[in-house]
């Protein structure tokens, strides 16, 4: 749902300050933990919203388009 979006992209909106502010450090090696940090959570957000299975049902068409969004 709206709620549960505005969730993850507040999530991945914080990963990438955080990742600029380490950057702007030099913490390389923290900013690649950040990163992969951020990957594990899209990984889970796909599973979570199963797109594979909303493109099976036409009905949930937009859906699909927030989720791949």
């Amino acid at each position: 749902g709206g709620a549960y979006v505005q969730k993850v992209e507040a999530e991945v909106k914080n990963a990438v300050e955080e990742y600029f502010k380490l950057m702007d450090e030099y913490r390389t090696a923290e900013a690649a933990s950040v990163i992969f940090t951020m990957l594990r959570r899209a990984n889970k957000y796909i599973d979570e919203t199963m797109p594979w299975a909303l493109a099976k049902d036409e009905s949930k068409k937009d859906r699909l388009n927030d989720v791949l969004y």
